[in-house]
């Protein structure tokens, strides 16, 4: 967890900031009132790295250092991107515990998103804290589609995977034996392979790849509202198909088929249910977790003196932008919780949705705009940052706005909002990530890429406010 010339950190994770007074009416997103905390650590060998604070965790740093604020750094929140209905702190997750679609899995794992923003915050000595938070959903149809569409990926991505295995098998016993290779290519010697043999072949990957699903959901039985007894039931109904199949003596391609239609349908029904029964959460409640969970995180630093509690930065990206400016500039939720709205110092909106009104276009209108917003067109009006610049906002603190060379509709966001910081003599700064889309600025945070690396600038960004200020 290092790199030369940055700070070594420290994680605390899954640390929950959920309400007791919302807590009930919040069970089944339990898991997404998490955050994770990103912690530098630095020692005096690593006095000369780019470190920027001092925090609790220096080996040589005396306790009255320790009491004055301005030794202290500030504190960074994350909100993840996802269109407001996808995601988690850990982007991977949400692709194997609420859709399963090993491809996203896969490739979100890779790239560690959004664990990469935290961990390189701070390794440039700035804490950071990761938040999940709960999500909307689509309209039944809409999910049935996407329960498809991740199907099919997964079936996909297990199709390589299990490719790779035989390849590997083979070459494994190339080395081990020759004649074992010349066995197993005597074999393959029916290729090209018969019709009704590679129906037979697919028919056989689907079921494997129901299995593999039906694994995963048995292994976080209680994320998909279930019992340990109806997952008992479920298994015992497969195993016991099967028996009878066999002592039936069905043909095995036969017997296959029918384990393929029981698993796709007991697999997908559960995603389906767990989706379609999922409590409808609206951007309201979710500037409301935002609020929980910089609440938890001024508490964490008020009681370990980690950070500077009354110094906040708001990071977000895409929906997650959209969350961190909406919440301050209208502060309402701010103000109810007891939190002045000041302590924010600065927000980080990356390929951030800044006009509601500008997703209304066929499809994103239908996936993102009305799942989220509906069609009121008052309320995309109150729920877009831009607006409350328009209106005026009792508190605007300063802004970077970043985007990606190939994003969409949102660098005209972006530009809009700009001009809208800047007629009312706000502090900005906008900056184009080159060579990246909407996707791939984050994959690519902490890279150099032209030049720029996104998390310099972020990090930079903060301490260029902070030196303003004092």
């Amino acid at each position: 967890m290092e790199s030369k010339g940055l700070c070594k950190y420290r994680v605390i994770r899954n640390i929950s900031y959920i309400c007791k007074s919302t807590e009930s009416e919040n069970d089944f997103h339990e898991h997404k009132f998490k955050t994770d905390l990103y912690l530098p650590i630095q020692t005096r060998k690593d006095s000369q790295t780019r470190c920027r604070f001092k925090s609790l965790s220096d080996e040589n740093f005396n306790d009255k250092r320790r009491e004055n604020n301005q030794t202290r750094s500030p504190v960074a929140i994350f909100v993840h991107g996802g269109g407001w209905r996808r995601g988690d702190k850990d982007a991977w997750k949400h692709f194997v515990c609420e859709d399963i679609n090993l491809i996203a899995a896969f490739i979100f794992r890779f790239y560690r998103l959004y664990g990469n923003v935290g961990a390189a915050m701070a390794r440039r000595g700035i804490p950071c804290a990761v938040m999940s938070y709960p999500l909307t959903r689509l309209t039944s149809s809409w999910i049935i589609l996407e329960i498809f569409t991740s199907y099919v990926s997964t079936v996909l991505f297990l199709a390589v995977l299990f490719g790779l295995i035989l390849v590997f098998g083979i070459g494994f016993c190339t080395l081990v034996s020759l004649d074992l290779f010349y066995k197993i290519l005597d074999n393959l010697s029916i290729l090209p392979i018969p019709l009704a043999l590679g129906k037979d072949i697919f028919i056989l990957h689907l079921l494997l790849s129901n299995l593999c699903v039906l694994t995963i959901i048995t292994l976080q039985w209680h994320k998909y509202q279930l019992k340990r007894g109806q997952i008992f039931i479920v298994w015992i109904l497969i195993i016991l198909t099967y028996i009878l199949g066999k002592a039936s003596n069905f043909n095995a391609n036969n017997l296959n088929s029918v384990l393929f239609i029981l698993t796709l349908i007991i697999s997908q029904g559960i995603l389906i249910y767990t989706n379609l029964s999922s409590k409808f959460t609206t951007p309201k409640k979710q500037i409301s977790a935002l609020v929980q969970c910089l609440s938890e995180v001024r508490k964490y630093g008020k009681e370990t003196n980690q950070y500077d509690d009354n110094s906040i930065f708001l990071m977000g990206h895409s929906a997650g932008g959209h969350l961190c400016s909406l919440t301050t500039l209208c502060g309402q939720q701010l103000l109810e919780a007891g939190i002045c709205p000041t302590i924010i110092k600065g927000v980080i909106a990356i390929s951030a949705v800044l006009d509601v009104k500008n997703l209304n276009k066929v499809p994103i209108n239908r996936l993102y705009l009305h799942p989220t917003f509906g069609t009121d067109k008052d309320l995309w009006y109150s729920l877009s940052p831009i607006n409350h610049l328009k209106v005026g906002s009792n508190h605007v603190p300063n802004f970077l706005v970043v985007t990606a060379q190939y994003d969409f509709h949102l660098k005209k966001d972006a530009s809009d909002f700009c001009d809208e910081l800047a007629r009312n003599n706000c502090t900005l700064k906008s900056v184009t990530i080159p060579k990246t889309n909407h996707a791939s600025i984050m994959f690519h945070f902490d890279t150099n890429i032209k030049g720029l690396n996104l998390a310099d600038i972020c990090s930079n960004f903060i301490c260029e406010t902070l030196a303003k200020s004092s």
